[in-house]
């Protein structure tokens, strides 16, 4: 999706939504694309390397952009405060890999509920988004999708923990993936990320 496409995409979300931008509005200042072999990002920057709390390897050297959708919502003119917001979108150009953010950096202790209420604010982002239609088509059109949970502190959550025991999980450096009806009948998947648990990039699902 180039520059112009996405501008489409922001005004038929803005007007479905009744949004104004203001008049220093610059899609600039919460998007990002880049094809580095590892990156990663926070709630509001970008780092080519592993040092931030979401963490992407695109070995296949993908075209991926990155959408800070909180920071997008919060540069409009007017704002609508009961709006979900997760994070950060990120999307490649070949609409293969489609993903929702949600970041933390909570304790073991806390985990358990920030996750939780991390997966409905994905879902509530995702429902939000999809009320668009061009953006509702321009989801549809990725053929791997996520809603993603990464949390800079290796906390795994009870399910998580019972999850990998029943399921004899070995490769938890790509994050777990965890059943959610919801979220798989929309034709996503959902996966949390610990520490220094990454999103694989490659040709196929997992």
């Amino acid at each position: 999706m180039n520059t112009k496409n996405l501008d489409n995409c922001v005004l038929d979300y803005l007007r479905f939504h009744r949004l104004e931008r203001s008049a220093k509005w610059n899609c600039n200042d919460f998007y990002r694309k880049t094809d580095d072999d590892l990156f990663s990002f926070d709630d509001k920057s970008f780092f080519a390397n592993e040092n931030a709390i979401a963490k992407y390897e695109n070995s296949l050297k993908k075209t991926v952009n990155i959408v800070w959708y909180e920071k997008f919502l919060n540069s409009l003119k007017t704002q609508n405060q009961k709006q979900k917001r997760c994070d950060a979108i990120v999307y490649t150009d070949d609409d293969l890999y489609f993903t929702l953010n949600e970041l933390t950096i909570t304790s073991e202790k806390n985990n358990a509920k920030k996750s939780f209420y991390a997966r409905l604010q994905l879902k509530a982002s995702l429902k939000d988004l999809n009320s668009a239609p061009k953006v509702c088509g321009f989801i549809k059109s990725h053929k791997l999708k996520y809603l993603c949970y990464f949390n800079k502190i290796n906390a795994k959550n009870p399910a998580v923990r019972a999850f990998n025991r029943i399921n004899a999980l070995k490769e938890t450096l790509k994050g777990y993936e965890m059943p959610d009806y919801e979220i798989n009948s929309q034709g996503f998947c959902y996966k949390e990320f610990y520490g220094e648990q990454k999103f694989i990039m490659s040709a196929i699902r997992g």
